[in-house]
Formats: C-alpha cells, sequence, structure tokens
C-alpha cells in the first residue's frame, strides 16, 4: 500500500506516466524486475510489482520477464488524464498453455481443476513461525513428519517421495532417496509457499504423484533473531540491492539447538514407563542463498550444511553417539529467448554417517543432478523439452549413472464459460525405460468456479531403491516405475468479498507401488500391487480490517492391496484438520492455531489399532508487537507450540517436543 501511495503521488506530478502493476497469474503476487515498454520509455518494476512509464492513449505497453509470456495491455482513451486507473496485468509461467491477460483471477495449468492453497512468509513469522519446516506444516492438506531433525512431506495420503518440491521452479527432491528435506531451507530464503495436492506429472515430471509444494524466492531486505527453549538460537537475514534494472538478493541463516526434552519411555526394559530426556539429539545448520532477476534473466543459489546428532528410537541407546552430517546446494539459471525460455539446474548433496562405538558402520554418500530444459510456444501449444543426470556414489559401492529425458506439451481452450486445459508428457528413463503421463482439467469461470480434473502420472525407482538397500549390496532391486493409472478430482470453489471457501473429493490408484518391506536379512523395497487413495477435503478463510481466519479438513484412506492382503499406508491419518484465526489491532496481534490427527498406522499392515498411533490434538498461540525504530520496520513475537504439553510421536517411538517457546525479532527498512 505504501508503494501504490507513492506511486499516486509520483503520477499526480507526472501527468504523462502510466501506472503499471505487474502480478503473477497463478498466485497473484507481485512481479519485481518486469520490463515495461512503451512508444516513449521503458521502466522496470520495483519489489512491489510497479513501474511508471511514459504513455500516450492508445499506446500498447509490453511487459516481459523471464519464466513468464509476455503481454501487452492497452492504455485506455484519456491516456495520461485517466493514468490515475492503475493498469494491471497478470503474467502467466512461460509454460502455461493459454496467453496472458490484462485481467487478475486466471489460473494456471499447474493449478487448474485443483485445490490449491498458500501462505506469505510475512504473514507465517506474525504468527511466530520461525523455520520452513513450521511453515510448512501450517498449510492445509501437508503433513510434515520428521524423526531425526529431517522435515519430508506428504500431500493426500502420499508418502514422502511421492510430493515434488521446488524453489522457484528447481526441483529440490535427490536422486538417492527421492525426498525433499525442507529443514534446511532457511525461511529469510522465501517469500510465499504453495501447495497444490493431487498428480501434476505433466508439468511437474516424475515423483509428483501426490502433489507439489513450490517454494517462492521471496525479495526485499531483513534481518531476525530467534530464541528459545531446548537452546534454540536462530540467527538469519537478507538484503536486496539494485542491479540494473534488476534485483539481487543475498541472505544467510545459522541456527542451532539442544532439543534435550524430557519424554516418557513407554517401551523401556524395565516393563513400566519412566521419565527420560532426549539425548544426542542437537543440530546445527548454516545456509547461504542468493537470487537475482532480470527482465530476460533469473537466478537461483542455494547451499546448506547440517549436523546433527542421530537420536535412535526412545528405547535403543546404541545410537546415542552417532552423528550426521548432510551438505546440500542447488542452482538454477534461466534465460529467456523470445518466447522461450531455458533453464539449467543442478542439485548436490553429501551425507556421511559416523559411529565412534563401530567405526565399520561409517558410511558417506553422494548424489548429482543436472538438468536443462527449454519451454516456450509453438502456436497455441505451450512445449517443454529436457534432459538430466543422476549420478551418485557410496563407500564401498559402484554405482552407475542414470540418464533422462522428457518432452512435454501442454494447451488451454475457452468453452463459452468453462476453461479446458489438457497435456501429455513422455518421460525416458535409463534402465526405467519410456513412461507416457497425459491430463486434462476443466474449470469454470466466476464466482463461483465448479472443476473437474484427471491425470496421470509416474515415479521411477530411486537409486536408494535400486542400490542403497539390496541384500548385500551386490545386485539391483528388480523394480520397475510405479504408475499413476488415474488421479481424478472434483471440487468446487467460490469467492465472496474477503472470503473464500473450497471442497473437493479426489481418488488416485498407482500401480506397481514402491513400497519397503521387512525381510530376512533387512528391509528392502519391492512392488507392491495396487494403491489406493480416497478422500474429501474442504476449507473456508475469511478476512477484513483487523482479522483473518481460515479452517480446513480432510478424511483419507489410502491402502495398498498386495497379493490379496489391503494394507495400510504408514504414517497417513484417515482425518486431520486445523484452524487459525489472526487478530489486529493497531501494531499489536495475536494468533491462535489449533491442528488435528487422526489415528494413523505405523506400518504396512491391515488396519488394527494396535498398529495405529493415537490421534493428536495440537495448539498454538502467538503475540505480536510493530513498530518503527530509525526509519526501520520492526516485529517482535512470542510464540509458544504444543500449547497443551501434548506426548506424541510423528514416527513411532521417536518422541516429538512437546511445549516449547520462542521470541523473535524481526528488522526491515
Amino acid at each position: 500500500m505504501i508503494a501504490l501511495a507513492l506511486a499516486s503521488r509520483v503520477l499526480a506530478a507526472s501527468p504523462e506516466a502510466c501506472t503499471v502493476l505487474v502480478a503473477d497469474a497463478g498466485s497473484g503476487a507481485a512481479v519485481s524486475s518486469a520490463a515495461v515498454t512503451s512508444r516513449a520509455a521503458r521502466a522496470a518494476t520495483g519489489v512491489a510489482g510497479i513501474a511508471l512509464v511514459p504513455c500516450l492513449a492508445g499506446d500498447t505497453l509490453l511487459v516481459r520477464r523471464v519464466g513468464f509470456r509476455e503481454a501487452t495491455v492497452v492504455v485506455p482513451p484519456g491516456g495520461a488524464a485517466r493514468a490515475g486507473d492503475t493498469l494491471r496485468v497478470a503474467l502467466r509461467a512461460v509454460a502455461s498453455p493459454l496467453p496472458a491477460v490484462v485481467t487478475r483471477g486466471e489460473r494456471t495449468s499447474s493449478d487448474a481443476g485443483r485445490q490449491a492453497a498458500s501462505r506469505s512468509v510475512a504473514a507465517a513469522r506474525e504468527a511466530g513461525v520461525g523455520t520452513t519446516a513450521a511453515l510448512l506444516a501450517t498449510l492445509p492438506y501437508v503433513a510434515v513428519r520428521g524423526a531425526r531433525g529431517e522435515a519430508t512431506l506428504s500431500v493426500r495420503g502420499s508418502r514422502a517421495e511421492q510430493v515434488a518440491v521446488t524453489l522457484d521452479g528447481l526441483a529440490l527432491n535427490d536422486a538417492a532417496s527421492g525426498r525433499a528435506d525442507a529443514s534446511d531451507i532457511p525461511l529469510a530464503a522465501l517469500g510465499r509457499v504453495e501447495v497444490r495436492p493431487g498428480t501434476d506429472g505433466v508439468t511437474s515430471g516424475g515423483g509428483a504423484v501426490g502433489g507439489v509444494v513450490a517454494l517462492s524466492s521471496g525479495d526485499g531486505s531483513l534481518l531476525s533473531v530467534r530464541a528459545g527453549s531446548l537452546g534454540v538460537r536462530d540467527v538469519e537475514g537478507a538484503s536486496t540491492l539494485s542491479v540494473g534494472t534488476g534485483r539481487v538478493r543475498l541472505g544467510a541463516s545459522w541456527r542451532e539447538s539442544v532439543n534435550d526434552f524430557a519424554f516418557t519411555n513407554v517401551d523401556g526394559a524395565s516393563g513400566s514407563d519412566s521419565t527420560e530426556r532426549r539425548v544426542n539429539n542437537d543440530e546445527r545448520r548454516v545456509a547461504v542463498f542468493a537470487g537475482g532477476a532480470w527482465p530476460s534473466a533469473q537466478f537461483t543459489v542455494i547451499a546448506s550444511h547440517a549436523e546433527r546428532g542421530l537420536v535412535g528410537p526412545m528405547n535403543v541407546r546404541i545410537y546415542d553417539a552417532d552423528r550426521g552430517a548432510t551438505s546440500r546446494a542447488a542452482a538454477r539459471l534461466s534465460v529467456a529467448m523470445g518466447n522461450w525460455t531455458a533453464a539449467l539446474g543442478v542439485r548436490a548433496q553429501v551425507l556421511a554417517y559416523r559411529s565412534p562405538p563401530a567405526p565399520a558402520l561409517d558410511f558417506e554418500a553422494a548424489t548429482a543432478s543436472p538438468d536443462l530444459e527449454l519451454s516456450g510456444d509453438a502456436g497455441e501449444v505451450a512445449l517443454r523439452l529436457g534432459a538430466g543426470l543422476d549420478a551418485a556414489s557410496a563407500t564401498g559401492m559402484d554405482l552407475p549413472r542414470r540418464a533422462r529425458a522428457h518432452a512435454a506439451a501442454e494447451r488451454g481452450w475457452r468453452w463459452g464459460a468453462a476453461r479446458l486445459v489438457a497435456g501429455v508428457r513422455l518421460d525416458a528413463i535409463e534402465r526405467a525405460g519410456a513412461v507416457p503421463s497425459a491430463s486434462l482439467a476443466v474449470e469454470g469461470t466466476g464466482a463461483i468456479v465448479p472443476f473437474v480434473r484427471i491425470s496421470q502420472a509416474f515415479r521411477a525407482p530411486t537409486l536408494y531403491d535400486l542400490w542403497f538397500a539390496s541384500p548385500q549390496r551386490l545386485t539391483t532391486r528388480a523394480l520397475v516405475p510405479e504408475r499413476v493409472t488415474y488421479d481424478a478430482e472434483v471440487g468446487l470453489r467460490a469467492a465472496r468479498g474477503g472470503m473464500t471457501v473450497g471442497a473437493a473429493a479426489f481418488a488416485r490408484e498407482v500401480r506397481d507401488a514402491i513400497v519397503w518391506f521387512p525381510g530376512n536379512f533387512t528391509w528392502s523395497p519391492s512392488n507392491a500391487g495396487l494403491e489406493h487413495v480416497r478422500g474429501v477435503e474442504g476449507g473456508a478463510a475469511a478476512s477484513g480490517a483487523w482479522y483473518t481466519a481460515s479452517a480446513w479438513g480432510s478424511v483419507t484412506e489410502s491402502t495398498l492391496d498386495a497379493g490379496g492382503l489391503v494394507l495400510q499406508v504408514p504414517y497417513v491419518p484417515r482425518t486431520s484438520g486445523g484452524a487459525s484465526l489472526a487478530l489486529r489491532w493497531g501494531g499489536v496481534g495475536v494468533t491462535a492455531a489449533v491442528q488435528g490427527l487422526g489415528r494413523r498406522s505405523y506400518t504396512a499392515a491391515p488396519a488394527a489399532a494396535s498398529t495405529e498411533l493415537p490421534p493428536v490434538l495440537l495448539s498454538d498461540l502467538a503475540l505480536l508487537w510493530r513498530g518503527t525504530f530509525a526509519g526501520h520496520s520492526l516485529l517482535v513475537t512470542t510464540a509458544v507450540t504444543n500449547l497443551g504439553d501434548v506426548r506424541w510421536e510423528s514416527v513411532r517411538r521417536y518422541p516429538a517436543v512437546g511445549r516449547a517457546w520462542s521470541v523473535a525479532l524481526t528488522i526491515a527498512p
């Protein structure tokens, strides 16, 4: 709002200027560093997505930004005299199959026919959220799970390796496990997170079986410090600089915690419950990140290193001295070439396991995955062509490389008041063969939007599936890619004033699901037959001048049909939901949130109370104060998580933290 007010003042003093506001057509977020060109001059949008450019009546303004399709907007009659009416331009991602338009509300190909949800980092900080993992846990339809400090995601009854996680379009899932660990991503690096439930094989490729969690880089400068119980200390910051017609953002974070919380050991050798304290559960993390955007180029870089104690289950003490270290790096460069964009990305990680009592068990593994993709338009069709390589090495193992390639095409149509988006994709993976995928989404327009979607996807065996856990590590597991035969969804979205509601019913069938089962020698993966997921979900949100409220809920049944047995997919709650309420009075506010998880099986077994974790209800509370000092904006938050000090386990026999508190100070220009 401040940026718009400043723009209005400049506009009043310069009657020949037009105010252009550029936003992402999918999320509605402002798009910075977009070039706006008129017959007289050229300007670039700032952090608020606003550009002031000289214009005349009837001028056609051209708006361009790497990663988006160019758009045009015509200055209305009256020219500068009417320029007080901000011209709004919604840029669509370059791979989106419909032309860019100048009205908001259009949905991109990746979220058409879906029940998507998003949250800004700024709003999360006001609610006392201090980490990316904690932020993702507040998203509807997303479950965050971890046992030893990691944070993996589940969407709509999926396993962690069935969720694609991206940062500015860069895939973060590693080639070894197929999972993405959100715990190593600094909160200061992000501006927004979004979840798109449902199979997205055509747009996001292999691995997007359950859905996509899309992270977007932040903008602006800030410094944040946080301290809390269990030895939590956290410092992170970022600075944004103008470089030519673009912007560059640099940042870093450092975090450590002891995590020596008390827990009740319900499975001790004595046979009776006892109160103990977690040991070897500490962690230290450091990360650096950088990003830059110009009208014709964009880059993203992030690197992190984490060291943690590899604590065992509550009744196993032989891991009390074991340590683990993980180093990760990812980078992506996109360059616009007319209506085409070339993107080069690379992901790499190094894992180290150390067991001082048993050095023979020490282990190291490394993976690297470069990717190249071209995306653009051929008439009415949006095309993507790409290739990549997965390489890995591990202690005592000689692992082969695996090449990948894909080609995808999408197109959109208007049919009366309906919008259709159809797509096809072919993936070829070395030693896994070629796998086709298709999708079709239809949705209405207006304040009430019915939608329906059906899509396919696949997931190739990971390197861990094939090699790291093979019996005696001698041969490759005989695994084939798991295949989403169909993922269907039907639902309704509606918006009026400051309120939105949505609901959807969904069903998914996965053939040859890759699942790990216990064996005579060790746990090992196999193609388990059919995986069925059925469910309904819904949510509502409302906002006003002094409040923001939201609520959501879902019912999901996720089973495996393996050899005539019907098994429960581990750690998928049958029911889940949450609600939050934020109140603001001037510079102070309070946020309360609750989240519930129903009963969930902890192993792949027939449904039985003896193999299920009990339901849990968690509550959080945060207070905030906003002010200014020496021209800087200050945000102070005090938060208490797990207010009821509930003793629970996200992974069986790995106790979760009870009640915890934190205090944070965020300073911004």
